[in-house]
């Protein structure tokens, strides 16, 4: 038996590939392919198994944790088991990722292929703030943002997976913005050395970017509840509820998107040079993506400042806030 750990990047098809792999589960497992049921939770991926480490408020004992990944794991006569988490990758400060699958080759008695989805970091950049400040996870503006990740040097590749490198002897990466020719999930089974299933579904894409108002109403919902007594777990309802009632009440909202050209190719020529000094030191010199040119052109800002927005903007925003809390508290 072997494992390949699926370790992300954030905001790489993710999601696309673990709903995939989850809805031909069944075909994957007659092909000796084992995506095991434990661990994985219903928006997708064995996140359950990272939270059970790190996150202990994130964890919901119903999905499952790794007692019961490898009790399943060892009850099949599969020859391969996929295990799929981006935040294996995502807490990149942390040791628990990286000894949480080591401690699975023991328990299991295997090697571990590891595997990335990567793409450009100035386009993966422009994604994961959408995201992270849709759902509380900054309060920062865009560019606050981009100055503190070139600071904390978060999205570099050597800071991503480089322990990944030291820690593991077969470690590839699958640039998910490459040749598109074929299906993500057929490019990623490929990588895996597994051979795509006759009659396998493949899923279109799984999440869309979040629009103007759910970034903009997320990341001040969560400036203000940094300020009231809530535990992470309401704080996450309460922002989930906001944007929920975002969405309602903004229909046709534009996709966010905090690049303009400018920005877009100081970030391109940043991560160039960094990725080349990774590709040096882990790739033998070899790039580690097929092309990151084409994305500038597409560098086109699309954002709301509720700073600079008029008297009846910011009233919906605090009625939508206080609706989501009166929601929430109405749940318990």
């Amino acid at each position: 038996m072997r494992l390949v750990a699926h370790i992300g990047l954030h905001k790489t098809g993710t999601t696309s590939l673990q709903l995939a792999m989850a809805a031909n589960r069944e075909l994957l497992g007659k092909s000796g392919v084992l995506y095991p049921v434990a661990g994985h939770i219903d928006s997708g991926g064995h996140l359950n198994l990272v939270w059970e480490q790190v996150s202990q408020w994130k964890f919901k004992p119903h999905f499952g944790g790794l007692s019961a990944f490898v009790h399943e794991v060892r009850n099949t006569d599969c020859d391969t088991v996929i295990l799929s988490a981006e935040s294996l990758s995502g807490y990149y400060n942390r040791t628990e990722p990286v000894e949480l699958v080591k401690k699975l080759c023991d328990d299991l008695g295997t090697r571990a292929t590891i595997v990335s989805t990567i793409r450009p970091q100035h386009t993966l950049l422009d994604s994961l703030y959408a995201q992270n400040a849709s759902t509380g996870y900054t309060d920062l503006d865009f560019r606050s943002y981009v100055t503190k990740t070139l600071t904390q040097r978060s999205l570099e590749l050597e800071v991503l997976l480089g322990r990944w490198y030291e820690s593991f002897d077969d470690v590839r990466l699958l640039d998910v913005d490459g040749n598109r020719e074929k299906p993500l999930i057929a490019r990623f089974l490929e990588m895996c050395d597994i051979e795509m299933p006759a009659g396998m579904n493949v899923l279109g894409r799984a999440n869309e970017r979040a629009t103007i108002h759910t970034v903009e109403y997320g990341r001040y919902a969560a400036r203000v509840l940094a300020g009231l007594e809530v535990t992470p777990a309401v704080r996450h309802q309460i922002i989930s509820m906001v944007a929920k009632l975002t969405r309602a009440r903004y229909p046709g909202d534009p996709k966010f998107s905090g690049l303009d050209r400018e920005m877009a190719e100081f970030l391109h020529m940043h991560f160039s040079e960094r990725n080349a000094q990774f590709a040096t030191r882990r790739l033998a010199g070899i790039p580690p993506f097929a092309s990151d040119d084409k994305p500038l052109e597409k560098a086109k800002p699309s954002f709301l400042d509720l700073e600079k927005a008029d008297q009846e903007e910011r009233l919906t925003f605090e009625r939508i806030l206080a609706s989501a809390i009166i929601s929430t508290q109405a749940q318990k």
